[in-house]
């Protein structure tokens, strides 16, 4: 009985653990989301500034579809890469 007691507690903090981890991992990536990674990632967001050759312009779907990449309603970005 004592060694079920243990082995129970010892599960259930390891799915606790998980948990937290999956949230503050997703936390994580949301903030990454939030910050713009244009240049690092060629993940533009709408709105962003963004330039190619002597040309600036601003990110949005029409932009993006217009140079030839991939625009993803979704999360509203351009794929420039």
């Amino acid at each position: 009985m004592k060694n079920s007691i243990i082995v129970f507690s010892i599960i259930i903090i390891c799915i606790f653990s998980l948990i937290t981890f999956a949230k503050i991992n997703h936390l994580d990536l949301s903030l990454n989301l939030e910050t713009d990674d244009c240049a690092e990632f060629g993940i533009c967001k709408q709105g962003t500034e963004y330039i190619i050759g002597d040309e600036k312009f601003i990110i949005n779907k029409e932009t993006c579809i217009s140079h030839g990449r991939k625009w993803h309603e979704d999360i509203q970005s351009c794929f420039m890469r």
